[in-house]
Protein backbone atom coordinates (compact mmCIF):
# COMPACT_ATOMS: atom_id res chain seq x y z
CA UNK A 1 0.00 0.00 0.00
CA UNK A 2 2.82 2.35 0.87
CA UNK A 3 4.60 1.49 -2.41
CA UNK A 4 1.43 2.28 -4.35
CA UNK A 5 1.14 5.69 -2.70
CA UNK A 6 4.80 6.40 -3.41
CA UNK A 7 4.34 5.51 -7.06
CA UNK A 8 1.29 7.73 -7.33
CA UNK A 9 3.17 10.57 -5.67
CA UNK A 10 6.15 10.15 -8.01
CA UNK A 11 3.83 10.03 -11.04
CA UNK A 12 2.13 13.22 -9.85
CA UNK A 13 5.50 14.95 -9.60
CA UNK A 14 6.47 13.83 -13.10
CA UNK A 15 3.18 15.04 -14.55
CA UNK A 16 3.47 18.34 -12.71
CA UNK A 17 7.01 18.82 -14.01
CA UNK A 18 5.90 18.02 -17.54
CA UNK A 19 3.02 20.44 -17.24
CA UNK A 20 5.31 23.21 -15.96
CA UNK A 21 7.80 22.69 -18.79
CA UNK A 22 5.01 22.86 -21.35
CA UNK A 23 3.29 25.93 -19.87
CA UNK A 24 2.49 28.23 -22.76
CA UNK A 25 4.44 31.47 -23.19
CA UNK A 26 2.25 34.17 -24.73
CA UNK A 27 3.55 36.90 -27.04
CA UNK A 28 1.53 40.09 -26.64
CA UNK A 29 2.04 41.72 -30.02
CA UNK A 30 -0.10 44.78 -29.21
CA UNK A 31 1.91 45.57 -26.06
CA UNK A 32 4.52 47.83 -27.67
CA UNK A 33 7.70 48.42 -25.67
CA UNK A 34 10.93 50.26 -26.60
CA UNK A 35 12.28 50.78 -30.11
CA UNK A 36 15.51 48.92 -30.80
CA UNK A 37 18.31 51.02 -32.30
CA UNK A 38 20.71 48.10 -32.66
CA UNK A 39 23.58 46.09 -31.24
CA UNK A 40 27.27 46.79 -31.74
CA UNK A 41 30.84 47.14 -30.55
CA UNK A 42 33.61 49.71 -30.33
CA UNK A 43 36.12 50.33 -33.11
CA UNK A 44 38.15 52.67 -30.88
CA UNK A 45 41.89 52.29 -31.31
CA UNK A 46 42.06 50.37 -34.58
CA UNK A 47 45.24 51.44 -36.33
CA UNK A 48 46.51 50.70 -39.81
CA UNK A 49 49.21 48.51 -38.26
CA UNK A 50 46.81 46.28 -36.36
CA UNK A 51 43.53 46.54 -38.24
CA UNK A 52 40.92 46.76 -39.39
CA UNK A 53 40.04 43.10 -38.89
CA UNK A 54 40.01 40.88 -41.96
CA UNK A 55 37.28 41.16 -44.55
CA UNK A 56 35.94 37.74 -43.48
CA UNK A 57 35.72 38.87 -39.87
CA UNK A 58 33.98 42.12 -40.81
CA UNK A 59 31.52 40.07 -42.88
CA UNK A 60 30.92 37.76 -39.94
CA UNK A 61 30.34 40.63 -37.53
CA UNK A 62 28.47 43.27 -39.52
CA UNK A 63 26.66 41.53 -42.38
CA UNK A 64 23.13 40.49 -41.48
CA UNK A 65 22.80 37.99 -44.33
CA UNK A 66 25.79 35.76 -43.57
CA UNK A 67 26.94 37.25 -40.25
CA UNK A 68 25.64 38.30 -36.86
CA UNK A 69 24.46 41.68 -38.16
CA UNK A 70 25.91 44.22 -35.74
CA UNK A 71 24.61 47.69 -36.58
CA UNK A 72 26.28 50.06 -34.09
CA UNK A 73 29.94 51.11 -33.95
CA UNK A 74 31.68 53.22 -31.31
CA UNK A 75 34.41 55.65 -32.43
CA UNK A 76 36.86 58.14 -30.94
CA UNK A 77 37.52 61.83 -31.40
CA UNK A 78 40.90 63.20 -30.33
CA UNK A 79 41.43 66.94 -29.74
CA UNK A 80 44.29 67.42 -32.22
CA UNK A 81 47.22 65.72 -33.94
CA UNK A 82 49.67 66.32 -31.10
CA UNK A 83 47.38 64.61 -28.60
CA UNK A 84 46.61 61.82 -31.06
CA UNK A 85 50.27 60.96 -31.50
CA UNK A 86 50.80 61.27 -27.77
CA UNK A 87 48.16 58.63 -27.09
CA UNK A 88 48.95 56.19 -29.86
CA UNK A 89 52.74 56.26 -29.68
CA UNK A 90 53.13 55.69 -25.95
CA UNK A 91 49.76 55.65 -24.20
CA UNK A 92 48.46 52.22 -25.16
CA UNK A 93 51.32 50.73 -27.10
CA UNK A 94 49.72 51.28 -30.49
CA UNK A 95 51.86 51.99 -33.51
CA UNK A 96 49.97 54.05 -36.02
CA UNK A 97 49.45 57.43 -37.61
CA UNK A 98 46.82 60.08 -37.06
CA UNK A 99 44.75 61.95 -39.62
CA UNK A 100 46.15 65.42 -40.18
CA UNK A 101 43.57 67.97 -39.07
CA UNK A 102 43.50 71.48 -37.66
CA UNK A 103 41.30 70.38 -34.78
CA UNK A 104 39.55 67.19 -33.74
CA UNK A 105 41.02 64.10 -35.39
CA UNK A 106 41.12 60.30 -35.25
CA UNK A 107 43.02 57.28 -36.64
CA UNK A 108 43.11 56.24 -40.32
CA UNK A 109 42.60 52.60 -39.32
CA UNK A 110 39.51 53.52 -37.34
CA UNK A 111 38.11 55.39 -40.35
CA UNK A 112 38.87 52.41 -42.60
CA UNK A 113 37.08 50.08 -40.18
CA UNK A 114 34.05 52.39 -39.97
CA UNK A 115 33.83 52.51 -43.76
CA UNK A 116 33.96 48.70 -43.87
CA UNK A 117 31.10 48.62 -41.37
CA UNK A 118 28.98 51.00 -43.40
CA UNK A 119 29.59 48.98 -46.57
CA UNK A 120 28.17 45.91 -44.82
CA UNK A 121 25.47 47.58 -42.72
CA UNK A 122 24.01 50.62 -44.52
CA UNK A 123 21.64 51.16 -41.59
CA UNK A 124 24.48 51.18 -39.05
CA UNK A 125 24.58 53.92 -36.42
CA UNK A 126 27.92 55.43 -35.42
CA UNK A 127 28.65 57.33 -32.24
CA UNK A 128 31.84 58.91 -30.95
CA UNK A 129 33.31 59.98 -27.64
CA UNK A 130 36.25 62.07 -26.57
CA UNK A 131 38.43 60.37 -23.95
CA UNK A 132 40.05 63.57 -22.77
CA UNK A 133 40.24 67.22 -23.78
CA UNK A 134 43.63 68.71 -24.51
CA UNK A 135 45.93 68.95 -21.49
CA UNK A 136 45.65 72.75 -21.55
CA UNK A 137 42.09 72.36 -20.24
CA UNK A 138 42.94 69.93 -17.40
CA UNK A 139 44.41 70.61 -13.98
CA UNK A 140 47.16 68.07 -14.69
CA UNK A 141 48.19 69.86 -17.85
CA UNK A 142 48.58 66.47 -19.53
CA UNK A 143 46.41 64.91 -22.23
CA UNK A 144 47.81 61.38 -22.01
CA UNK A 145 47.02 60.78 -18.35
CA UNK A 146 44.53 61.62 -15.63
CA UNK A 147 43.31 65.00 -14.48
CA UNK A 148 40.18 67.07 -14.00
CA UNK A 149 38.63 69.44 -16.50
CA UNK A 150 39.08 73.15 -15.72
CA UNK A 151 35.73 74.82 -16.25
CA UNK A 152 35.73 78.23 -17.87
CA UNK A 153 33.90 79.80 -20.77
CA UNK A 154 37.09 79.93 -22.85
CA UNK A 155 37.99 76.32 -22.12
CA UNK A 156 34.50 75.00 -22.80
CA UNK A 157 34.31 76.94 -26.07
CA UNK A 158 37.61 75.46 -27.22
CA UNK A 159 36.72 71.90 -26.19
CA UNK A 160 33.32 72.13 -27.91
CA UNK A 161 34.91 73.41 -31.12
CA UNK A 162 37.44 70.56 -31.19
CA UNK A 163 34.68 67.97 -30.75
CA UNK A 164 32.60 69.64 -33.49
CA UNK A 165 35.63 69.59 -35.80
CA UNK A 166 35.98 65.87 -35.10
CA UNK A 167 32.34 65.33 -36.06
CA UNK A 168 32.93 67.19 -39.32
CA UNK A 169 36.03 65.10 -39.99
CA UNK A 170 34.10 61.85 -39.56
CA UNK A 171 31.37 63.14 -41.86
CA UNK A 172 33.96 64.01 -44.51
CA UNK A 173 34.83 60.30 -44.65
CA UNK A 174 31.21 59.31 -45.19
CA UNK A 175 30.50 58.44 -41.54
CA UNK A 176 27.61 60.51 -40.18
CA UNK A 177 27.47 60.37 -36.40
CA UNK A 178 24.26 59.50 -34.57
CA UNK A 179 25.66 61.18 -31.50
CA UNK A 180 28.78 62.36 -29.70
CA UNK A 181 29.75 62.23 -26.03
CA UNK A 182 31.90 65.04 -24.58
CA UNK A 183 33.76 62.63 -22.28
CA UNK A 184 34.15 58.87 -22.08
CA UNK A 185 33.70 57.75 -18.45
CA UNK A 186 33.73 61.20 -16.81
CA UNK A 187 33.41 59.50 -13.41
CA UNK A 188 36.64 57.51 -13.79
CA UNK A 189 40.27 58.47 -14.33
CA UNK A 190 43.30 56.33 -14.97
CA UNK A 191 46.97 56.54 -15.88
CA UNK A 192 46.03 56.47 -19.57
CA UNK A 193 43.99 59.05 -21.45
CA UNK A 194 41.13 60.12 -19.16
CA UNK A 195 39.57 63.16 -17.53
CA UNK A 196 37.25 63.70 -14.59
CA UNK A 197 34.14 65.80 -15.08
CA UNK A 198 31.53 66.42 -12.41
CA UNK A 199 27.83 66.26 -13.18
CA UNK A 200 27.80 70.04 -12.88
CA UNK A 201 30.70 70.34 -15.37
CA UNK A 202 28.83 68.24 -17.92
CA UNK A 203 25.64 70.22 -17.44
CA UNK A 204 27.44 73.55 -17.87
CA UNK A 205 29.18 72.21 -20.99
CA UNK A 206 25.98 71.14 -22.79
CA UNK A 207 25.02 74.57 -24.24
CA UNK A 208 28.59 75.12 -25.50
CA UNK A 209 28.62 71.76 -27.30
CA UNK A 210 25.06 72.17 -28.58
CA UNK A 211 26.00 75.51 -30.13
CA UNK A 212 29.23 74.19 -31.66
CA UNK A 213 27.54 71.13 -33.18
CA UNK A 214 24.88 73.31 -34.81
CA UNK A 215 22.59 70.36 -35.37
CA UNK A 216 25.24 68.18 -37.05
CA UNK A 217 24.68 65.40 -34.52
CA UNK A 218 23.12 64.78 -31.13
CA UNK A 219 24.65 65.02 -27.66
CA UNK A 220 25.03 61.76 -25.73
CA UNK A 221 25.34 61.79 -21.93
CA UNK A 222 26.99 60.67 -19.83
CA UNK A 223 29.01 57.56 -20.86
CA UNK A 224 29.55 56.75 -17.17
CA UNK A 225 31.68 53.76 -16.21
CA UNK A 226 28.73 52.21 -14.37
CA UNK A 227 25.00 51.81 -14.95
CA UNK A 228 23.92 54.90 -13.05
CA UNK A 229 21.93 58.10 -13.46
CA UNK A 230 24.24 60.15 -11.22
CA UNK A 231 25.90 62.07 -14.05
CA UNK A 232 23.29 62.96 -16.63
CA UNK A 233 20.32 64.12 -14.53
CA UNK A 234 21.86 67.48 -13.62
CA UNK A 235 22.17 68.23 -17.32
CA UNK A 236 18.72 66.80 -17.99
CA UNK A 237 17.28 69.12 -15.34
CA UNK A 238 18.80 72.14 -17.05
CA UNK A 239 19.12 71.32 -20.76
CA UNK A 240 17.03 68.23 -21.52
CA UNK A 241 15.96 69.55 -24.91
CA UNK A 242 19.61 69.76 -25.99
CA UNK A 243 20.37 66.12 -25.11
CA UNK A 244 19.57 63.42 -27.65
CA UNK A 245 20.60 60.14 -26.00
CA UNK A 246 21.21 58.82 -22.49
CA UNK A 247 24.25 56.53 -22.33
CA UNK A 248 26.03 54.50 -19.66
CA UNK A 249 28.37 51.53 -19.50
CA UNK A 250 27.26 48.18 -18.17
CA UNK A 251 30.36 47.11 -16.26
CA UNK A 252 28.68 47.54 -12.88
CA UNK A 253 25.82 45.05 -13.18
CA UNK A 254 24.53 42.13 -15.21
CA UNK A 255 20.96 42.56 -13.94
CA UNK A 256 20.16 46.28 -14.29
CA UNK A 257 17.08 48.29 -13.46
CA UNK A 258 15.76 51.06 -15.70
CA UNK A 259 17.60 54.34 -15.29
CA UNK A 260 15.61 57.06 -13.54
CA UNK A 261 15.76 59.92 -16.02
CA UNK A 262 14.71 63.50 -15.29
CA UNK A 263 12.66 65.29 -17.97
CA UNK A 264 12.92 62.38 -20.41
CA UNK A 265 10.94 62.95 -23.60
CA UNK A 266 12.30 61.40 -26.79
CA UNK A 267 15.74 60.45 -25.48
CA UNK A 268 16.66 56.80 -26.09
CA UNK A 269 18.83 54.87 -23.63
CA UNK A 270 21.97 53.06 -24.80
CA UNK A 271 24.31 50.69 -23.00
CA UNK A 272 27.48 51.57 -24.90
CA UNK A 273 30.27 49.47 -23.35
CA UNK A 274 30.32 46.13 -21.56
CA UNK A 275 32.66 43.18 -21.35
CA UNK A 276 34.18 40.64 -19.00
CA UNK A 277 37.10 42.17 -17.15
CA UNK A 278 39.84 41.08 -14.83
CA UNK A 279 41.34 38.07 -16.63
CA UNK A 280 43.75 37.46 -19.48
CA UNK A 281 42.33 34.08 -20.46
CA UNK A 282 40.05 34.56 -23.46
CA UNK A 283 37.03 32.27 -23.09
CA UNK A 284 35.22 31.96 -26.39
CA UNK A 285 33.09 29.03 -25.21
CA UNK A 286 29.36 28.69 -24.59
CA UNK A 287 30.06 28.89 -20.86
CA UNK A 288 30.87 32.56 -21.35
CA UNK A 289 28.27 32.89 -24.10
CA UNK A 290 25.27 31.86 -22.03
CA UNK A 291 26.29 34.25 -19.24
CA UNK A 292 26.32 37.12 -21.72
CA UNK A 293 23.04 36.00 -23.24
CA UNK A 294 21.43 36.41 -19.84
CA UNK A 295 23.02 39.85 -19.43
CA UNK A 296 21.86 41.09 -22.83
CA UNK A 297 18.36 39.80 -22.10
CA UNK A 298 18.30 41.62 -18.78
CA UNK A 299 19.31 44.96 -20.31
CA UNK A 300 16.62 44.65 -22.97
CA UNK A 301 13.80 43.22 -20.89
CA UNK A 302 14.49 44.80 -17.49
CA UNK A 303 16.38 48.04 -18.18
CA UNK A 304 14.49 48.71 -21.44
CA UNK A 305 17.57 49.82 -23.35
CA UNK A 306 17.26 50.83 -26.98
CA UNK A 307 20.78 49.67 -27.83
CA UNK A 308 23.44 47.35 -26.44
CA UNK A 309 27.13 47.50 -27.41
CA UNK A 310 30.35 45.67 -26.58
CA UNK A 311 33.78 46.85 -25.59
CA UNK A 312 35.30 45.78 -27.86
CA UNK A 313 35.32 44.31 -31.35
CA UNK A 314 38.48 42.26 -31.72
CA UNK A 315 41.55 41.49 -29.62
CA UNK A 316 43.54 41.64 -32.86
CA UNK A 317 43.19 45.43 -32.79
CA UNK A 318 44.77 45.81 -29.36
CA UNK A 319 48.43 45.32 -28.49
CA UNK A 320 48.43 44.75 -24.75
CA UNK A 321 49.63 42.07 -22.37
CA UNK A 322 50.20 38.48 -23.46
CA UNK A 323 47.19 36.23 -22.95
CA UNK A 324 45.86 32.75 -23.51
CA UNK A 325 42.81 31.60 -25.44
CA UNK A 326 40.86 28.83 -23.72
CA UNK A 327 44.05 28.04 -21.76
CA UNK A 328 46.13 27.83 -24.96
CA UNK A 329 48.84 30.48 -25.46
CA UNK A 330 47.91 33.08 -28.04
CA UNK A 331 50.16 33.55 -31.04
CA UNK A 332 50.03 37.29 -30.61
CA UNK A 333 48.97 39.64 -27.85
CA UNK A 334 45.53 40.66 -26.71
CA UNK A 335 43.68 42.80 -24.22
CA UNK A 336 41.65 40.53 -21.99
CA UNK A 337 38.54 38.37 -22.06
CA UNK A 338 36.47 41.20 -23.48
CA UNK A 339 36.24 41.07 -27.26
CA UNK A 340 34.03 39.27 -29.76
CA UNK A 341 37.04 37.96 -31.72
CA UNK A 342 40.20 36.56 -30.13
CA UNK A 343 43.71 37.56 -31.14
CA UNK A 344 43.91 34.65 -33.60
CA UNK A 345 40.76 35.78 -35.45
CA UNK A 346 38.39 33.20 -33.97
CA UNK A 347 34.81 34.35 -33.40
CA UNK A 348 33.56 33.68 -29.87
CA UNK A 349 30.29 32.14 -28.79
CA UNK A 350 29.35 35.45 -27.16
CA UNK A 351 29.45 36.98 -30.65
CA UNK A 352 27.05 34.35 -31.97
CA UNK A 353 24.87 34.78 -28.88
CA UNK A 354 24.68 38.52 -29.63
CA UNK A 355 23.69 37.57 -33.17
CA UNK A 356 20.62 35.76 -31.87
CA UNK A 357 19.27 39.30 -31.43
CA UNK A 358 21.31 41.48 -33.80
CA UNK A 359 20.92 39.37 -36.95
CA UNK A 360 17.13 39.55 -36.80
CA UNK A 361 16.10 42.53 -34.65
CA UNK A 362 17.14 45.36 -36.92
CA UNK A 363 17.28 49.12 -36.17
CA UNK A 364 13.74 50.45 -35.97
CA UNK A 365 12.15 47.25 -34.69
CA UNK A 366 10.38 47.35 -31.33
CA UNK A 367 10.04 44.97 -28.43
CA UNK A 368 6.62 43.61 -27.50
CA UNK A 369 5.28 42.20 -24.25
CA UNK A 370 5.70 38.58 -23.15
CA UNK A 371 3.68 36.67 -20.56
CA UNK A 372 6.04 34.08 -19.14
CA UNK A 373 6.14 32.48 -15.70
CA UNK A 374 8.69 29.78 -16.52
CA UNK A 375 12.47 29.59 -16.27
CA UNK A 376 13.21 30.53 -19.88
CA UNK A 377 14.22 34.13 -20.60
CA UNK A 378 12.12 35.40 -23.49
CA UNK A 379 12.02 38.65 -25.46
CA UNK A 380 9.93 39.24 -28.59
CA UNK A 381 10.12 41.83 -31.36
CA UNK A 382 8.52 42.95 -34.61
CA UNK A 383 9.34 45.48 -37.31
CA UNK A 384 7.30 48.64 -37.76
CA UNK A 385 4.86 47.04 -40.20
CA UNK A 386 4.56 43.77 -38.30
CA UNK A 387 5.65 41.83 -41.38
CA UNK A 388 8.70 40.34 -39.64
CA UNK A 389 8.91 39.02 -36.11
CA UNK A 390 11.40 37.36 -33.79
CA UNK A 391 11.28 35.62 -30.43
CA UNK A 392 14.61 35.19 -28.60
CA UNK A 393 14.72 32.46 -25.95
CA UNK A 394 17.58 31.96 -23.49
CA UNK A 395 17.83 28.63 -21.64
CA UNK A 396 20.48 28.96 -18.92
CA UNK A 397 19.72 25.48 -17.60
CA UNK A 398 21.85 22.41 -18.29
CA UNK A 399 18.62 20.59 -19.18
CA UNK A 400 16.49 21.11 -22.31
CA UNK A 401 12.92 22.39 -22.11
CA UNK A 402 10.86 19.97 -24.19
CA UNK A 403 7.95 20.96 -26.38
CA UNK A 404 7.71 24.52 -25.18
CA UNK A 405 4.59 26.17 -26.56
CA UNK A 406 4.50 29.81 -27.70
CA UNK A 407 1.15 31.47 -28.34
CA UNK A 408 1.80 33.80 -31.28
CA UNK A 409 -1.57 34.15 -32.99
CA UNK A 410 -1.38 35.02 -36.67
CA UNK A 411 1.48 37.54 -36.35
CA UNK A 412 4.30 35.15 -37.29
CA UNK A 413 2.55 33.65 -40.32
CA UNK A 414 2.31 29.92 -41.01
CA UNK A 415 5.95 28.97 -40.40
CA UNK A 416 8.83 30.11 -38.23
CA UNK A 417 12.51 29.27 -38.54
CA UNK A 418 14.57 28.44 -35.44
CA UNK A 419 18.20 29.54 -35.20
CA UNK A 420 20.38 28.14 -32.43
CA UNK A 421 23.60 29.00 -30.63
CA UNK A 422 24.78 26.34 -28.19
CA UNK A 423 27.90 24.28 -27.51
CA UNK A 424 27.15 22.47 -30.78
CA UNK A 425 25.74 25.26 -32.97
CA UNK A 426 26.81 28.80 -33.82
CA UNK A 427 23.82 30.84 -35.01
CA UNK A 428 22.76 27.83 -37.08
CA UNK A 429 19.42 27.68 -38.94
CA UNK A 430 17.17 24.69 -38.29
CA UNK A 431 14.21 23.21 -40.16
CA UNK A 432 11.16 25.46 -40.23
CA UNK A 433 8.36 24.77 -37.75
CA UNK A 434 4.66 25.17 -38.49
CA UNK A 435 2.42 27.56 -36.59
CA UNK A 436 -0.60 25.45 -35.64
CA UNK A 437 -3.75 27.21 -34.43
CA UNK A 438 -1.68 30.22 -33.43
CA UNK A 439 0.87 28.19 -31.45
CA UNK A 440 4.49 27.25 -32.10
CA UNK A 441 5.93 24.31 -30.18
CA UNK A 442 9.68 23.81 -29.99
CA UNK A 443 12.23 22.10 -27.75
CA UNK A 444 14.77 24.55 -26.38
CA UNK A 445 18.17 22.82 -26.02
CA UNK A 446 20.17 22.97 -22.80
CA UNK A 447 22.44 26.01 -22.34
CA UNK A 448 21.36 27.63 -25.58
CA UNK A 449 19.85 30.68 -27.21
CA UNK A 450 17.11 30.08 -29.78
CA UNK A 451 15.57 32.67 -32.08
CA UNK A 452 12.24 31.89 -33.72
CA UNK A 453 12.02 34.12 -36.78
CA UNK A 454 8.94 34.53 -38.90
CA UNK A 455 8.45 34.20 -41.71
CA UNK A 456 11.54 32.07 -42.55
CA UNK A 457 14.28 33.98 -44.35
CA UNK A 458 16.06 33.02 -47.54
CA UNK A 459 19.39 31.46 -46.60
CA UNK A 460 22.70 32.37 -48.29
CA UNK A 461 23.95 30.10 -51.08
CA UNK A 462 25.25 26.70 -50.07
CA UNK A 463 28.77 26.87 -48.66
CA UNK A 464 28.46 30.47 -47.40
CA UNK A 465 28.44 30.25 -43.62
CA UNK A 466 30.19 31.29 -40.46
CA UNK A 467 32.82 29.02 -39.00
CA UNK A 468 31.95 28.03 -35.39
CA UNK A 469 34.41 28.92 -32.67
Amino acid sequence: MRIGKALKFALALILAAGSAAAQTITINWTSTQQTIDGFGASLTGITLSTGPPSMAEMDALFRADIGIGLSIAGLEILPNNTDCYSEYSSGWGYVGSCISASGGTTLPGEVAAAQEVRARAPDALFFAAQWSPDGAYKDSGVFNGSGTVIESSANFTAIANEIAQGVTLWQSYGIPLYGVAPQEEPDHTSTFVSCAWSAANLSDFVPYLYSALAGSTGIMLAETSAWTNSYFNTAMSNYSSDIATITAHGFSTSNPSPLSITNQTTQHVWQTQDCHQGTYNFDGSMTSGITWAQTIHNYIANANVNAWAWWFLSDEEYQGSACTVNSTPCSGTCADDSALVDCNGNISKRAYVTGQWSKFVRPGWHRVGVTNSGSLLVTAFENSSGSNTAIVIVNTSSSPVSNQAFSVGTQMGSWVQPWITSASYSLAPQASVAVSSGTVTYTIPATSVVTLYGPPIVLPPSGVHLVPY
